[in-house]
Formats: C-alpha cells, structure tokens, sequence
C-alpha cells in the first residue's frame, strides 16, 4: 500500500499543475510538452534503446523532442509532420537512431498540442487522458486486488485479465462521465475502445523495451510512477491515433 500511496501523492501534486497549464494551452503547454519530451528521449538514451551509443550527434534528439510541440503550435500538423519525418531520417543516418522510437518520443506529445488547439480542445484532451489513464488507473486497482491470470508474463508480468477488464470499465465510466459533464458529442465515445487499445499497446511496447534494457522503470523521476516514458507512454502512443480519428469524425460531420 506503501507504493499506491506515494502514486496517489505524486498525482496530487502533479495533476492541479498539469490541468492548469492545459486550461492555458499555448506556449506554456508546448514548453511542458517540450520538456516532457525531452526527458522521454533522455530516458530512452540512457537505457540505450534508441539505437547506436549516444554520442554528440544523437544530442539532435533532445533539439528535436524539444522544439517539436513549439513546431506544432506555431504551424500545425503538416509541418509537424513533415519536421518529424525529417528527424527521423536525419537522426537515422547520422546517429543510427531506430526510426520508430524516435518517431514515437518526438511526435507523440506535440499531438496533444494539436488537440488542445482546436475549439473546446481543454475538455478533448482531457477526455483522452480520461480513457487512457482511467484504464491505468482501472487496470492497476483491480489487478493488484483481483489480479490472478496474467496476460503477458514474458513482457510485463504485472499485467492480469482481471485487472484488464477493470480498467476497461473505470475507462469507459471515466470517460462517459466526463463526457456528459463538459456536454460532449454522445459521437464521441466512438474513440474510446481504439485509443484504450492502442494506449494499451503502447504501454506493452514500453514494458517491452525496459525488458530488453533489464530494468523496471524508465527512471525515477515522478515517485511511485517510474518516468515519464512509464507515467505517458498510453497517453504517447494514443495521442496521435486519437487526433487523427476526432479528426475524421469531424470531417464525417459526427462532433457537430
């Protein structure tokens, strides 16, 4: 109970920040995504999981993860998109960087700048966030007390059916109830069972890595959480499918 504790201290901390600068948006969440980003290439530097050694070209990483949320508010998603392909082939030949994990640590966070962006963007964000981390929240609680059969031994031992399908309902609770309360589209929840599976593969993706790295947690940097890859990395992997999918609902006419 000692380790929920320090969780439960932590979140309290971090949340009310984390909320008011979303209630901001602009600059100063692009430079929390900045900073959050940068450290995301930083753990995955230091666990050696982005390729070749580090070396003073892989530095290119921390500019990029850095400034890609700033590239996001100034000039939207084509440009982005574009400067992220970039990196990733530049960081590929001259640091031998693994393309995807560095297209997942600089593109994931300025995602959510781009959902931030658009009108009511505050409650969408918080809506992923209310999917993402309700099934982690859902998924841990019921697991530590229900959990029996595991779903991924080999990858993340801690992961059980029983905790699965708790976090599936506090997802779903959490989401719907905030989606009522901030008068959303009911179209809306259309997202929810894709962005929790995809999160979901994202965190077995980064169970996956630290395996492979022979480590538990990414860092320690949040207390009860690990790092930020462990505290993000659902949110980091859903971020973009989610703005891709709101995006197609709205152009199909379904938001309103």
């Amino acid at each position: 109970m000692r380790g929920l504790a320090t969780r439960l201290v932590s979140i309290g901390v971090g949340a009310p920040l984390l909320l008011v600068i979303l209630w901001k948006g602009g600059w100063p969440l692009a430079v929390l995504l900045g900073l959050l980003g940068a450290v995301a290439w930083w753990e995955m530097e230091k666990l050696g999981l982005t390729g070749a050694a580090a070396s003073p070209r892989s530095c290119l990483g921390y500019l990029a993860a850095g400034v890609m949320p700033a590239v996001a508010l100034r000039w939207g998603p084509g440009v982005l998109w574009l400067a992220g392909l970039t990196c990733v082939i530049l960081l590929g030949i001259v640091a031998k960087r693994y393309p995807f994990r560095t297209a997942w640590v600089l593109l994931s966070f300025p995602h959510l700048l781009l959902i931030r962006q658009q009108p009511r963007g505050w409650a969408w964000v918080i809506l992923l966030m209310a999917m993402v981390w309700g099934y982690d929240a859902g998924g841990y609680l019921f697991g530590l007390r229900w959990g029996r059969r595991r779903m991924c031994p080999d990858i993340s031992p801690g992961k059980t059916w029983e905790g699965a399908a708790g976090g599936l309902l506090t997802s779903g609770l959490a989401a719907g109830l905030w989606a009522a309360a901030a008068r959303m589209s009911h179209a809306a929840m259309v997202l929810w069972p894709p962005v929790v599976l995809v999160g979901q593969l994202g965190d077995l993706y980064e169970s996956w890595l630290k395996r492979r790295a022979g480590v538990k947690d990414s860092s320690q940097l949040i207390p009860g959480h690990g790092g930020v890859l462990d505290r993000f990395d659902s949110l980091m992997t859903a971020a973009p499918v989610y703005y891709l999918l709101q995006e197609a609902l709205q152009a199909w006419g379904m938001l309103g």
